[in-house]
């Protein structure tokens, strides 16, 4: 799981990052830095990072109280954003904190990807999920799961197979 992260304060992008009609104080991030209990985090314009009341198991989720969070050390957060302007785009960044306070923010990582590659590589996965899909192996498998406690009773004579094995073993290694 992961939690969401908006950032507030300017983020240090490439002109090519600049030139696209995105508002970035808008873009829901993700991070695995934090709790990863699917939360809410907002770095504020004073620099504060701020959690909401808003996680899933929470009863009270409408309140959304703001929470400072001292946070000390590095958040990273990303996104994947499909088909703006003719290619997807993969960002990065590194957040710093010292005693809850911002230091800085790196753009670590920028993957630019034309439209096209990715819905190439998407129907090279479809073409191979099919051919898989096909086979005599993938339909018996797909078969024998539907039957109420196909995999237990494998698993069953797999262990007694095994531990026939084992006897056999050492009968053997004592008679030698």
């Amino acid at each position: 799981m992961f939690d969401t992260i908006f950032v507030k304060v300017e983020l240090p992008l490439t002109d090519e990052l600049k030139s696209l009609n995105l508002d970035w104080k808008n873009v829901d991030f993700q991070t695995k830095s934090l709790e990863n209990c699917l939360s809410t985090y907002t770095i504020n314009e004073e620099g504060r990072l701020i959690a909401f009341n808003d996680a899933w198991w929470e009863e009270n989720t409408l309140k959304r109280d703001p929470e400072p969070v001292d946070c000390r050390g590095k958040i990273s957060f990303y996104n994947y954003m499909e088909n703006l302007e003719g290619y997807d785009w993969g960002v990065d960044f590194d957040a710093y904190f010292s005693y809850g306070k911002l230091d800085k923010i790196e753009l670590t990582n920028v993957d630019k990807t034309s439209v096209e590659e990715r819905e190439e590589r998407e129907a090279r996965w479809e073409q191979a999920n099919l051919k898989e899909s096909s086979t005599l192996s993938y339909r018996l498998r797909r078969t024998l799961r539907k039957i109420p406690g196909w995999s237990k009773s494998l698993r069953v004579v797999g262990n007694a197979f095994r531990r026939a094995g084992e006897i056999l073993y050492m009968a053997i290694v004592r008679w030698s």
